[in-house]
């Protein structure tokens, strides 16, 4: 997993795992800048275009596999008046 907005990439063999490797890699990153730092954005760090494009590029590749592959199906919840798509 990769933050593009700080540039934080973990590893992992769960989500769970993973998950909780980029909340402590992203907790010991924003401890190393100051309050007056983090209001003024200097732990903006972004990532290289190329790897930021290729993440677009790849989600709407994915997406759009998804919906031309599989039909969307929607159901209706009438108690919270609610419409669902799967």
């Amino acid at each position: 997993m990769i933050c593009l907005e700080t540039y934080i990439a973990v590893q992992a063999q769960s989500w769970e795992d993973l998950e909780t490797k980029m909340r402590d890699a992203a907790q010991l990153y924003f401890q190393s800048f100051g309050t007056d730092a983090i209001e003024r954005g200097e732990y903006m760090r972004m990532a290289p275009l190329s790897y930021r494009l290729l993440w677009s590029f790849r989600s709407v590749f994915l997406g759009l596999t998804k919906l031309i592959s599989e039909p969307l199906r929607a159901t209706y919840d009438p108690l919270h008046a609610r419409l669902q798509f799967a």
